[in-house]
């Protein structure tokens, strides 16, 4: 199973952040631009997808409280509750198919808030276990399409030396991780 402190310094979300995403991330509260990173690296030791998605954390909070209109919050939610909540949106939201197409189960690591420059950003880690490997399965990442129609999330995928990324819109269905070589 995969650590927070092993997963924090996600280089390739930082290579992200580096090269302009930072400012589309850390912009005034009212950030006009939506998105969401994920790093999916596949861990041939473990057979598991590890896998660390930030979000907006308001935008969660809002797509948290949609479905209830029940107050989610950082501070006076149950950690246990929020956790809770959390996992269930993830599982609604997020997929991954192995390449014989059953649904794999995600299994939940933790959650980190992070605030830089006045925006707060959530990690979410959680792994999948893929014992075929990554090859032709099939990944959906859906997270706040259903609050924010214009949101748009990115999946980097790595397996070794190997390395693809996904991009996902509203609408999108599942798609298929294929490395070129």
């Amino acid at each position: 199973m995969i650590g927070l402190a092993r997963l924090r310094p996600l280089a390739l979300v930082r290579r992200f952040l580096a090269l302009g995403f930072g400012a589309v991330l850390t912009t005034a509260s009212a950030h006009p631009t939506h998105v969401s990173l994920a790093e999916a690296d596949y861990n041939r030791d473990t057979q598991r997808l590890e896998i660390a998605v930030t979000v907006f954390a308001d935008d969660l909070l809002l797509a948290l409280r949609r479905p209830t209109a029940a107050p989610a919050s950082f501070t006076t939610t149950p950690a246990a509750e929020l956790d809770a909540l959390i996992r269930a949106y993830l599982g609604a939201n997020f997929h991954v198919r192995a390449n014989d197409g059953s649904a794999q189960t995600l299994h939940w690591v933790g959650r980190e808030l992070d605030q830089d420059d006045g925006e707060q950003r959530l990690w979410l880690y959680f792994e999948s276990p893929l014992p075929g490997g990554p090859d032709g399965v099939r990944l959906h990442h859906g997270l706040l399409h259903d609050t924010i129609p214009q949101q748009r999330n990115t999946v980097a995928v790595r397996d070794g030396a190997r390395r693809t990324t996904l991009v996902f819109t509203r609408g999108d269905s599942a798609k298929m991780v294929r490395f070129s070589e």
